[in-house]
Parts: structure tokens; C-alpha cells; sequence
């Protein structure tokens, strides 16, 4: 079962059970008498304000149904719906619903109904979740991964059966036992496992798909779903596996130039956000500047080289958070907990009121609203010697925000700029309005609580 049908599925039974909510509310207060044309004189403005509700459910990430639901922040979500309906409809007096004395009956029948709702989708996707034989052809170190990642996720709808292992590459125990997965130790088996195991779907690893063609070719009359391992990865993890991915799959898959007319659209999406931020962004820009100058000396805005698309060099800008004469002793990897960081630096650095200024650079079509974030150029010429396919991210223009900072931790070294690349590399591929609207609604659910929620 693929993840946008499961999220659209419970997107609309949750948008159901909001209007099952205000019926329920209706006759709790008013009883049947006259209860029809009550209800129907409610749905126009309630098929405005539910659908918010959803989407503020969406940006706090309570459709990942790979996650447990956590309690808190479905209280807080819902306490944000509930403002912004009661600030609809006392926008619109004219409705005279009288409405706001609803809302709560509404959202304490919405928070049963929603409650058993998800309890049933999480029972129904643990079953489903080992319905679906998958083969691993190799066990190199991202194989395994994806097997962990499997093994953790059963609710993606799929149970290792098989792993064919790759020579002087052993499959640990632990990923054998979790499913039961029959060791193959030469690849004359598959075929075999195939049959007897009534395998839906066959991942291979990049450097063996080329190696064992002939073998998975026989395999085609079975009906078997083949993936290289790196499609398979993108589809399951939303990221590209940088370490494993070969040359050959970015020829085949991200070998285009965004279209003209694809440009002209992401162009004319980051000016018209980005005028419709100013108004509030200016005041907290003047808030923030004003901390910034309180905190101590040196300047309010930091400058610095960054890297764009195609590798082009320019001035980004930023509200200084750390103390003055940071790097004297050269370029470094900013840290959590770093002690340059001044005390009101670490406030607008959690809450991104350190990136205001990059608005400028927006409008000057430098950045845009959505891409990897600029690196330096001394960090891409280390990272580019030892992260394969570093590159490639400067195909697109760097963003204020990113895929990588909305699906990873903050970055403090090499590692994390590897990861972080696998989420770039994503974004490089599958490019979109559609993306870089999620991107900027995930965005601003971090900044309104700091990743708190």
C-alpha cells in the first residue's frame, strides 16, 4: 500500500469525522427537532473551516503514520484549530451561526471519534504490514539499511523473506531473526525463493543489477516488481542513498534541466510568498535586529560567501548570532551547544529569525524559499572530495528552507552533510510547487514551536 493512498485515506476520515463531530454536537445540544436544516445551514462555513483543521493537522505531522501518535501535540494542533475557527467566524458575524459555543462540543466528540479512528488504522496497517514478500539482492551496508528500515516500518507493507549476500559482506543475525529471512548465499537460489515464497517485489542493489541481469531477467514471467536499490530507497525513505547510488541512476533519472516555463513558475511563487511574508517579517526583522544590537557589540547583520546554483558564489545574509571574531581561527562547523553562540543568538537561531535577511537575497534571485541550503565554499570543496554526488545539488538554487531541514536534524559535521545530501538529492529530483509547498508548511510549523511539538 503506497504512502500518499494511506495518508489520503485517513485525510479523508478525518475530514468525515469533523463533520460527523458537528452533527454529533448539534444533536447533543438541540436535540432532532429541526436537526436537517440546522446541519445544512452549518456546512457552508464548516467546509471552510474543517478543511484548515486538516491542514494544520498535515503541518503537525499527524498523517505520518509511521510515528506513534503523540498525545501532546495532537492537543496543541487541535487547540490551534480551534483559535483559528473561532477567528473565522468572528471574522463573519453575519453567518449567525452562533457557532463558537459549538466548538468545543465539536472538538471533544471530534477527539473520540479521532481517537478510536486512528487506533483502527494503526491495527489495520500492522497487519497489512507483512503482506508483501520483498527479496534484498545484497548485503553491502545500504541494503542492510533498508532492511533495518523494513524491519522498523511494518506498517510500509512489506516482510523480508530472503537476502542474497554478497561476498565478504555478512548479514547480521538480528536482521535474519526479525523476519525470519532465509539466508541466500548464491544467487542461483533466487529463482527458487521466488516460486516457493510467492515473492511480490525484488530489490537489488546498484552494483549487482547490472551483474545478475540475466538471472532477474527469468524472473519477469512471474509478475515480480523490480527495483535498483536507490528507486526503491527514494520511494520508501523520501531521500536518495548517496553511498550506493551509481552514476548510471543519475543519468536515467536527473539528467534534465528544470523546464523554462518550470522556472518562470518557482520565480514568480518565491516573489509572491515572499511579498506576502513582509508584513509580518518586517516587524519581527526590527524585533530581532534590535535583540541582536542589546546582546553586545559587533554588527547586527552577518555577511558571508556561500555557494549557489551551479556553484556560483554570493553574499548571504543573516542576523549575527554568534559573538564577534568567531572563525579567527579559520572556517568550522557551527555545533549544538556551541559556545560562539550568544544567548539571543541561540533564541533566533532555534526560532529562524536569524534567516529573515535571506528574504533580500529571494528577491534578488540568488535563493528561493525551497532548495538545499547555500554551503560555504571551503566546505564544499572538502565535502565534494568525500560525499559522492556532492555536486549535484547546486543544480537548483539554494533555498531558505529545505527538504533536508524539515525531514533531518540540525547539521554539525560530515556526516550529517551526507545525510542531509540524501534529502538535497531528493529534492533536485522531485522539484515542485506541490514539494516546496510542503517544505514551507513543515517550515512553519518548527518556527511557531522550535521543534518542540
Amino acid at each position: 500500500m503506497r504512502r500518499n493512498f494511506i495518508k489520503l485515506i485517513i485525510f479523508l476520515g478525518d475530514f468525515a469525522l469533523l463533520f460527523a463531530a458537528l452533527a454529533v454536537s448539534l444533536l447533543w445540544r438541540d436535540g432532532f427537532d429541526g436537526f436537517v436544516p440546522y446541519f445544512l445551514q452549518h456546512i457552508p462555513a464548516f467546509s471552510i473551516v474543517f478543511p484548515l483543521w486538516c491542514v494544520v493537522f498535515y503541518i503537525g505531522d499527524l498523517y505520518n503514520f509511521s510515528v506513534q501518535l503523540n498525545h501532546r501535540r495532537y492537543s496543541y494542533l487541535l487547540a490551534v484549530s480551534i483559535a483559528l475557527a473561532v477567528g473565522f467566524f468572528y471574522a463573519f458575524p453575519g453567518l449567525e451561526l452562533t457557532p463558537k459555543t459549538n466548538l468545543l462540543r465539536i472538538a471533544v466528540v471530534f477527539t473520540v471519534l479521532f481517537y478510536g479512528w486512528r487506533t483502527l488504522v494503526t491495527r489495520t496497517l500492522d497487519q497489512l504490514g507483512i503482506h508483501r514478500p520483498v527479496l534484498l539482492v545484497g548485503s553491502d551496508k545500504q541494503s542492510l539499511e533498508i532492511a533495518r528500515k523494513l524491519i522498523a516500518d511494518a506498517r510500509m507493507g512489506y516482510r523480508i523473506v530472503g537476502i542474497v549476500e554478497d561476498n565478504g559482506s555478512p548479514v547480521p543475525e538480528e536482521i535474519l531473526n526479525a523476519h525470519n529471512t532465509k539466508l541466500l548465499r548464491q544467487p542461483d537460489e533466487i529463482r527458487a525463493l521466488v516460486e516457493r515464497k510467492q515473492v511480490h517485489t525484488v530489490v537489488v542493489s546498484d552494483h549487482n543489477f547490472v551483474a545478475l541481469y540475466k538471472i532477474l531477467y527469468q524472473l519477469i514471467p512471474l509478475g515480480v516488481y523490480f527495483f535498483r536499490l536507490t528507486t526503491f530507497w527514494e520511494d520508501f525513505d523520501q531521500s536518495i542513498p548517496v553511498f550506493s547510488a551509481h552514476e548510471t541512476w543519475f543519468l536515467e533519472n536527473i539528467n534534465r534541466r528544470l523546464s523554462r516555463a518550470s522556472d518562470v513558475v518557482k520565480r514568480g511563487f518565491d516573489i509572491v510568498v515572499t511579498l506576502l511574508l513582509l508584513p509580518a517579517a518586517i516587524p519581527l526583522a526590527l524585533f530581532t535586529a534590535l535583540a541582536v544590537r542589546i546582546s553586545g557589540r559587533g554588527p547586527v547583520i552577518y555577511s558571508q560567501t556561500r555557494l549557489g546554483k551551479n556553484e556560483q558564489p554570493f553574499t548571504i545574509y543573516k542576523f549575527r548570532s554568534m559573538v564577534p571574531d568567531a572563525e579567527l581561527n579559520g572556517p568550522q562547523w557551527a555545533s549544538t551547544g556551541d559556545p560562539r553562540v550568544t544567548r539571543v543568538g541561540q533564541f533566533i537561531r532555534r526560532s529562524r529569525l536569524d534567516e529573515l535577511p535571506q528574504l533580500y537575497n529571494i528577491l534578488r534571485g540568488e535563493m528561493s524559499l525551497v532548495g538545499p541550503r547555500p554551503e560555504r565554499p571551503e566546505f564544499v570543496r572538502e565535502l565534494t572530495k568525500t560525499i559522492p554526488h556532492y555536486r549535484l545539488r547546486h543544480m537548483v538554487k539554494p533555498g531558505l528552507s529545505g527538504w533536508a531541514q524539515v525531514q533531518y536534524r540540525y547539521g554539525s559535521n560530515e556526516e550529517d552533510a551526507g545525510v542531509k545530501l540524501m534529502y538535497d538529492l531528493y529534492y533536485v529530483k522531485n522539484a515542485s510547487i506541490i514539494l516546496d509547498t510542503k517544505v514551507l508548511l513543515k517550515t512553519a510549523a518548527i518556527v511557531l514551536t522550535q521543534g518542540g511539538l
